[in-house]
């Protein structure tokens, strides 16, 4: 599935599609902001998910089983400053590489897309896959 963003046109396999929190799609509204993001590194997109705002949406990447970032941290690490303690158990993560976009939704670009969060909030399935 194609994710628009104001930084260009991800794509991702529909198991990393996330419905992990309730979708707002075009035309509802709900008082917190929720708002599908898409994170990445060097080599492009990981997944797609519901937060409020970035910290958020990375706590629950990590949360999900998406462990790209995670770091071993020993005690006498000089860069121990340098990461960024996510989820929460607060791993160690390396964001160096990481990027994060909000996807932009619209009904007539995204109508697909937008079906099939729907279809897999009503169900309650996980991710757009199943």
């Amino acid at each position: 599935m194609k994710l628009h963003t104001d930084f260009g046109v991800f794509e991702l396999d529909e198991k990393d599609i996330l419905v992990n929190e309730d979708p707002v799609l075009p035309g509802e509204w709900r008082g917190h902001n929720t708002r599908l993001w898409v994170i990445g590194h060097e080599y492009g997109p990981i997944v797609a998910l519901w937060a409020t705002c970035e910290q958020y949406a990375l706590d629950e990447m990590l949360d999900k089983g998406y462990e790209h970032f995670l770091v071993d941290e020993p005690e006498d690490d000089p860069d121990r400053d340098l990461y960024t303690y996510l989820g929460n158990a607060s791993e160690a993560c390396d964001l160096s590489y990481a990027w994060i976009h909000p996807v932009k939704l619209e009904k007539e670009r995204d109508f697909t897309l937008c079906l099939a969060f729907a279809e897999a909030r009503g169900a309650g399935r996980p991710s757009l896959w199943g």
